[in-house]
């Protein structure tokens, strides 16, 4: 029989309007996680992404590495019984797991204890480890990707899909920002997100990813010579597919799209770039408001592009981003 919960040990909460005997209730399982959680374990196991290998024996001389290990072990050894020691000043960007409940990492075992540890020789990080999906990192200054395009409207190409941006460490973001006073934890300050690169530049402390590279400041390097791409759509005026006449030569650069120009919301697809000439597009989406049943819609090359008002016209921040 496995461990069982606090619950079970105490039984469900009581309702919200006993406030006395709900107090108790929550004193008790206050004790009950103290008292269960600290005590002494079979055995320890270290992990440290600075240090580690996947390899190793999982010791504090010869760490783990990766949070996968960690995970695959959790799940060899669901009796649990065993203390995990995470490296101070260490973070981990991995991809949760559908098996997980889309946690990146799933204590599915009883009698586990999680905790820090400071790497053998070296000093104590004031940083505790740290697991996160916010796998991009955009370090600060013009000369890491970011151009000014005018105001405080700052753009760069991405063509990894952002869905969540936020200042990253423990640098204070600028007082223009509306909530710059808001203090989250590790310091790390989330952006509001935005409808087009004109609405981007009016507000500050907000971000919008153009998928579909069809802004008008979402231009990519300027080709030796241009595409000749046309486009066809069904009776419902949606694109269905592009045709290339000439690929034409000289584009650079990843998250390259080709659009259909002239609809209400953009039908677009990925361009596939060889050697410099567009030679197939992966149609994306369809869009809507384009003329019926035509082969001849004109398009354009886009560029899959981040864009940022941070409320400054100086170089941006570091930054994160999943």
């Amino acid at each position: 029989m496995g461990a069982l919960t606090y619950q079970q040990h105490l039984g469900n909460p009581p309702l919200m309007t006993d406030v006395l005997a709900l107090r108790k209730w929550g004193q008790n399982r206050r004790d009950y996680i103290y008292n269960y959680c600290n005590q002494p374990r079979g055995a320890s196991y270290y992990v440290s992404n600075s240090t580690g290998s996947d390899t190793n024996a999982g010791t504090i001389a010869a760490p783990w590495k990766t949070i996968a290990k960690l995970q695959s072990f959790i799940n060899a050894n669901p009796s649990g019984n065993y203390a995990i020691y995470l490296a101070r000043g260490d973070e981990w960007n991995e991809a949760p797991s559908a098996n997980q409940n889309e946690f990146i990492l799933w204590v599915n075992a009883a009698r586990v204890t999680i905790a820090d540890y400071t790497i053998p020789g070296g000093t104590n990080p004031p940083r505790k480890p740290l697991i996160s999906q916010f796998s991009l990192k955009y370090n600060s200054g013009t000369n890491n990707g970011w151009t000014l395009v005018s105001g405080n409207l700052w753009k760069r190409a991405e063509s990894n899909i952002i869905g969540y941006l936020r200042f990253q460490g423990y640098g204070v973001p600028p007082s223009t920002l509306p909530f710059w006073n808001q203090w989250l934890e590790a310091n790390l300050y989330p952006l509001g997100v935005g409808t087009s690169s004109s609405d981007i530049e009016s507000n500050a402390g907000k971000f919008w990813y153009d998928m579909s590279g069809s802004d008008s400041n979402s231009t990519p390097p300027t080709p030796t010579t241009a595409a000749t791409i046309t486009a066809t759509s069904n009776a419902s005026g949606n694109i269905t597919g592009f045709t290339i006449t000439s690929g034409g030569t000289g584009y650079t650069g990843s998250g390259l799209t080709v659009y259909a120009t002239g609809g209400t919301t953009p039908g677009w697809g990925y361009a596939t770039i060889t050697s410099g000439v567009i030679t197939a597009i992966s149609l994306q989406a369809g869009g809507t408001g384009y003329a019926a049943s035509s082969t001849t819609l004109p398009t354009a090359v886009g560029q899959q592009t981040l864009y940022l008002n941070f409320g400054a016209a100086t170089a941006p921040p570091a930054m994160e981003a999943l």
